[in-house]
């Protein structure tokens, strides 16, 4: 039995039930044996990185008012408000960009009342709440989720894409912006609850590593969203992008130095010590 090969040169035929050589099966089983060891070092490696990775140690939390949003809605808590209001006197501060329309709601919402929202607990929300090997909840456990619902209708005024700012927080002025020899990262909580049009949410974006949640994440409930970068950038500038509607919650955002790849991480927010530019209203704890 023959089988014709094609080749740009035109075609050969060989012969299927030609003897292969001792030696040519030698070898392939001797380069099948060494792709293996290969592929188990590198799986080996592989799981030392992650290890080390998670065993780092955390990094203050570069944000103010990230556990319970305390500063948001004037204090209130499970109340809707207009989003700018709402940003009025925290630590936080929002913005339409260069002509861009729109309009929102905010809202500080409790775990016990995300139902309420139609927002189901769970997914990766639990691993903030659930101590290792089913043991109680930590101390800390009892933060809140912001539930942020916009809707851009208008573009820029010279008609790039929409930019409708939320939750910034401050330019640290670092010594080297977008330059570094030094790992940074970001991370957070997000469910996409509704989404309609071309409006993309990035809970962090400029000052740290951009973390994006668009519309493929609707109805998959809780994501921990996770990224690194070199260095640190300007501003701390999470942000709607293009026109349409969102409705997203969000919960434990935290920007810091180093690599913890998938491991969760959360450091109690420092920023009134470590981020010099917002301080919390008189009167205001954490």
């Amino acid at each position: 039995m023959s089988t014709i090969i094609s080749t740009s040169q035109g075609s050969v035929s060989i012969n299927d039930a030609a003897p292969v050589s001792s030696d040519i099966v030698a070898q392939g089983a001797d380069a099948a044996e060494k792709a293996q060891a290969a592929t188990a070092a590198a799986t080996r490696a592989d799981t030392f990185v992650t290890g080390a990775k998670a065993s780092f140690p955390l990094a203050p939390n570069l944000l103010a008012d990230t556990r319970k949003f305390a500063t948001l809605c004037g204090g209130s808590v499970n109340t809707q408000v207009d989003i700018f209001e709402g940003h009025n006197g925290s630590a936080w501060s929002a913005h339409l960009f260069n002509g861009t329309k729109g309009t929102g709601k905010i809202e500080v919402v409790a775990l016990d009342r995300l139902s309420d929202k139609r927002i189901a607990f769970g997914g990766a929300l639990e691993r903030a709440t659930s101590g290792p090997d089913s043991d109680p909840a930590w101390h800390g456990s009892d933060f809140r989720v912001l539930l942020l619902d916009v809707n851009i209708t208008a573009d820029q005024s010279d008609g790039k894409p929409a930019r409708f700012y939320v939750l910034r927080q401050g330019c640290p002025r670092f010594t080297g912006w977008r330059k570094g020899e030094f790992k940074t990262q970001a991370a957070c909580f997000v469910n996409v609850v509704t989404h309609d049009g071309a409006t993309t949410f990035y809970p962090s974006d400029n000052m740290s590593a951009t973390l994006t949640a668009g519309g493929d994440l609707e109805g998959d409930g809780w994501t921990y969203l996770h990224n690194t970068r070199p260095g640190w950038g300007g501003c701390h500038q999470p942000l709607f992008e293009g026109t349409g509607s969102m409705t997203v919650a969000l919960a434990l955002p935290y920007i810091g130095t180093g690599d913890h790849g998938g491991a969760f991480i959360y450091a109690q927010s420092l920023g009134r010590y470590t981020h010099g530019d917002d301080r919390l209203p008189a009167g205001m704890t954490y």
